[in-house]
C-alpha cells in the first residue's frame, strides 16, 4: 500500500469581512457577502461569533483543498477591486 504525502496547506492570514446581522423570527443571522458564508445564534453577539468560526472552518477547508487563493481572488472581484 502506498501512501499519499498531505497537500501542502497554504497559510491562513488574518482577514477582514463584512458581517451582516438581521433577525428572522426569534433567530439572529449572521452573514459575510464576501465570502457568502452565513451562520445563526440566540442572540446578535452569538451569531457573530459564530459566523467567525464558520469564515475560519470556511477558510481552513478552501486550504486543505487547495483552493484559498481562488477564494481571496473572487473576494477582491466581489468588492470592486478592478483585475
Amino acid at each position: 500500500m502506498t501512501r499519499r504525502p498531505p497537500k501542502r496547506r497554504e497559510e491562513i492570514p488574518e482577514i477582514d469581512f463584512t458581517a451582516q446581522v438581521w433577525k428572522e423570527g426569534a433567530t439572529y443571522v449572521a452573514y459575510a457577502p464576501e465570502l457568502d458564508v452565513s451562520s445563526c445564534g440566540d442572540s446578535v453577539a452569538e451569531a457573530r461569533a459564530r459566523l467567525r468560526e464558520a469564515v475560519s472552518l470556511f477558510l481552513e477547508e478552501c486550504s486543505r483543498k487547495g483552493t484559498l487563493d481562488a477564494v481571496f481572488f473572487c473576494t477582491l472581484l466581489f468588492s470592486g477591486f478592478k483585475v
